[in-house]
């Protein structure tokens, strides 16, 4: 079972530059403009994987009553 620790931090995306702004209510894993996201964590909010790699955007597939973007290191 993955623990999730809430990080809703502002950041500036590495791909398009583009400021992002905290979610407020919870935690933004991805850029909203490009989609990428930022290879950091083990569990989600941990800020505790070493990569720190772009993830580039794949594909995104329907999961429950929402979507999931995949991702490529």
């Amino acid at each position: 079972m993955k623990i999730f620790t809430e990080k809703d931090e502002s950041f500036t995306c590495e791909h398009c530059n583009k400021k992002v702004n905290p979610l407020i209510y919870s935690s933004r894993d991805h850029c909203p403009y490009c989609l990428y996201s930022k290879h950091v964590d083990i569990n989600p909010g941990d800020r505790e994987n070493t990569c720190k790699g772009l993830l580039k955007p794949i594909e995104i597939e329907k999961y429950k009553d929402t979507y999931k973007i995949l991702y490529q290191c």
